[in-house]
């Protein structure tokens, strides 16, 4: 009658659990990445939108940001100097507000480089009836060297960073 485990099973069980451990490890590490990713593409499609938005209707529209804590932008119609909250297209009759610490919880809005000094936030993106970025409804567009970057990071990991980029006098948006 047996009594116990041998050594050799033991060190197999021990061996077992830290294959498991390092799994887990390596997925949580991927799921930042997921979450960072899924929140840029979020971002620089929301900024496309609106960019399309005052394409397709001749208007004014702006972007407004504000950083971590609030971690949030809103979408204006700015026509004539307006300040009124547009719909979310994904949920007709709310306004268009999208809240990182909600939906992408641990991204955060680190950094703005709209062009604008000082920093005063919550920053804009103003989108003219051609889609050209705009730092302020009468300021000229965003500076050409560097345009427009929005800095979103995962927690305090440095490393967990997407930069999005928008182009000046296109507007294009694109994610390094």
């Amino acid at each position: 009658m047996r009594r116990g485990h041998t050594l050799i099973e033991l060190i197999l069980t021990l061996v077992i659990i830290a294959i498991m451990a390092a799994g887990a490890f390596i997925s949580i590490e991927s799921y930042k990445s997921l979450r960072l990713d899924a929140a840029a593409k979020r971002m620089a499609s929301d900024l496309d939108y609106v960019r399309n938005l005052a394409l397709s209707t001749a208007k004014w529209y702006r972007v407004d940001f504000a950083i971590e804590p609030n971690n949030i932008y809103q979408v204006y119609d700015a026509s004539w100097g307006g300040n009124n909250p547009i719909d979310d297209p994904s949920n007709p009759g709310t306004d268009f507000v999208v809240n990182l610490n909600d939906s992408y919880n641990g991204v955060k809005i680190v950094a703005l480089n709209l062009g604008v000094a000082p920093f005063d936030l919550p920053a804009d993106v103003y989108f003219n009836p051609l889609g050209v970025p705009y730092a302020a409804y009468s300021d000229p567009i965003l500076p050409v060297d560097v345009g427009g970057q929005i800095t979103l990071q995962y927690g305090d990991d440095a490393a967990l960073q997407k930069i999005i980029q928008i182009t000046p006098n296109t507007g294009r948006i694109s994610i390094e």
